[in-house]
């Protein structure tokens, strides 16, 4: 085996592993979030408070962002299989970076929305 495949077996190991935890991620945020939600609403008839209304937004925004946090990864899949084709073009390599940025900062905002939800519900219990 020559050093260049090599190099694109461990890229393509890689890459699988990078798919795979950011799969992980996005069902964590989705399962973190839509838990929440639904166990609030099995209780919602018993809590009386004024930020019922923002701890449901919150966990509900959380939920669907860790449902589009799927469409990054997928576009990043894509975006990959170019760029390994294509290694020389600076726009793929742009787009996978802008892919990669907008995959976390949904992650991270998908997260910030459960800690919302459950801090409104904190202070209001």
């Amino acid at each position: 085996m020559t050093d260049q495949e090599q190099f694109e077996a461990r890229w393509d190991m890689h890459t699988q592993r990078q798919v795979e935890s950011s799969k992980g991620a996005a069902l964590a945020i989705t399962a973190l979030n839509s838990g929440s939600w639904f166990a609030l609403l099995t209780q919602a008839g018993k809590l009386r408070y004024d930020g019922l209304e923002v701890t449901f937004g919150a966990w509900g925004i959380g939920a669907f962002l860790g449902t589009l946090l799927w469409v990054f990864i997928y576009r990043g899949t894509a975006i990959s299989q170019h760029h390994d084709q294509n290694r020389t073009d600076p726009t793929i390599r742009k787009k996978l970076n802008n892919n990669i940025w907008m995959g976390v900062g949904t992650a991270i905002l998908g997260l910030l929305s459960f800690i919302v939800g459950l801090l409104v519900l904190v202070a209001e219990i």
